[in-house]
């Protein structure tokens, strides 16, 4: 990938409640294979030094079913924000001269092409956290992407946290990041719980690159589907669909 050492960062310790299942939310199917399978053979092309997982609940089951992959996995012992579950892998991840590549484990239509282009704008760009966004018509449930009059990227909102005027912005946070391991667990060890959840948000690392004058750039994907969470057994459904119109428009 050029330049500094990538590493690969999926998130996969979620419980999925919503699923109303026991099994972990990354094990669910789509198209007959786990769905946290597609977010990795969608990074393998690109090459990483290393892959990494965060998981937690059910992780004998999900360790059991990477048994075909070269990766590394670390506990997140208790669910405690997705700020909490990337310094999980800080021994691995925390080289000095090195990127983490963040990825959520439940967005099984995200495109090797999408993360190829998102790594080559933020090496062009300098930038040393670049977030993926994408506009959705009803982007409730979404962190809200917070910019200034001159477009500069302030910091993300989660949901439950936001105003009403925030919560009319469209552009939303995809939950797709590439950022220097440097600032990003020294960021992190400056994040507090004071949220309506009482977690360590991940996000928060936007807001305080844009406080100290770090550079902070977005990357636009242009198709929100491919950044589409699934949480729930409708969402599952749909990214079943929507990855069977994809396979049946690739040549045979």
């Amino acid at each position: 990938m050029g330049g500094k050492e990538v590493n690969a960062l999926i998130l996969a310790a979620g419980k999925g409640t919503r699923m109303k299942s026991d099994k972990a939310k990354v094990l669910h199917e789509v198209l007959a294979v786990p769905m946290v399978h597609h977010v990795i053979d969608a990074v393998i092309p690109l090459n990483p030094a290393r892959i990494v997982l965060v998981v937690g609940h059910q992780h004998e089951a999900v360790r059991a079913a990477l048994a075909g992959y070269v990766v590394s996995l670390v506990m997140q012992q208790e669910q405690l924000g997705t700020g909490h579950a990337v310094l999980a892998a800080r021994d691995l991840l925390s080289g000095r001269n090195s990127q983490v590549l963040i990825l959520c484990g439940d967005t099984p239509l995200i495109r090797t092409e999408t993360l190829r282009a998102m790594l080559e704008a933020h090496g062009k760009s300098g930038a040393t956290l670049t977030l993926m966004t994408t506009e959705l018509d009803d982007p409730t449930g979404y962190g809200r992407v917070l910019k200034g009059p001159d477009g500069a990227v302030q910091g993300i909102v989660e949901e439950k946290d936001a105003t009403e005027a925030q919560r009319r912005i469209r552009e939303i946070n995809a939950g797709i990041y590439l950022v220097e391991a440097g600032f990003l667990f020294a960021a992190l060890d400056q994040v507090g719980t004071d949220n309506a959840q009482g977690e360590v948000y991940l996000t928060d690392i936007v807001g305080i690159a844009a406080n100290t004058g770090v550079l902070v750039r977005t990357f636009h994907c242009a198709n929100p589907e491919e950044t589409m969470g699934v949480n729930s057994p409708i969402e599952l459904a749909m990214a079943n669909a929507r990855m069977q119109a994809r396979r049946g428009q690739q040549p045979s």
